[in-house]
């Protein structure tokens, strides 16, 4: 939404857009993503049902939508559209591992294995994201994920692979190590972790 330069003045015209027309598809969108970067949830998700009861495949509301209810505290729900972001035929690997969570939170250890299970085999193995998968499948020793995150090039992937290693602390009751882990990305921008990071330390 960054793109819409004047955020205000542009929200100003979507809604004026959506109350002539209430099922204007794109003013929608839009409306859903600045809601959902000001942290305005309710109104986020009011928008993108919109979207999506016109176009129930617009598989770009789907993550968004996980992550929205994941900090809503509705695990069930954001699992369902993290399933679907999967279903949907993203290259984006990481929502296995938010579904994961997600199931595991809910005691549904099986599922939150599984949905890793049908997806490591599309990862090089030599990535970050293939070790983290490696260590949700079996948390053990820590050792060899914290070292594929210590020798990932991608900076934004090493600090979004410390978000996913810090909640397998919290899920396991290393409350502290995870707090250390979660406050050295929570200031960050750009992507979803960084947004749940936050998310986080604030809950605890």
């Amino acid at each position: 939404m960054s793109n819409l330069g004047d955020k205000e003045g542009a929200k100003e015209d979507l809604l004026e857009i959506v109350s002539l027309n209430e099922n204007n598809f794109f003013a929608n969108i839009y409306l859903a993503g600045i809601y959902d970067e000001e942290g305005n949830y309710d109104l986020a998700l009011e928008y993108f049902e919109k979207v999506l009861a016109d176009k129930d495949d617009y598989h770009y509301a789907f993550p968004v939508m996980g992550k929205i209810y994941y900090i809503k505290g509705e695990l069930e729900k954001s699992a369902l559209m993290y399933e679907k972001a999967i279903s949907s035929g993203s290259k984006e690997m990481t929502y296995p591992l938010m579904a994961s969570i997600c199931f595991t939170l809910l005691g549904e250890n099986e599922k939150a294995k599984s949905v890793l299970n049908n997806n490591i085999r599309y990862l090089d193995q030599d990535g970050s994201i293939y070790e983290m998968y490696r260590y949700y499948l079996n948390p053990t020793s820590p050792y060899f994920v914290q070292l594929a995150i210590e020798n990932e090039k991608n900076d934004e992937l090493r600090d979004r692979m410390k978000f996913y290693l810090a909640m397998m602390d919290k899920i396991s009751g290393q409350k502290e190590t995870a707090a250390v882990i979660l406050s050295e990305i929570a200031e960050r921008k750009g992507a979803d972790e960084f947004t749940l990071a936050a998310y986080e330390m604030e809950k605890k």
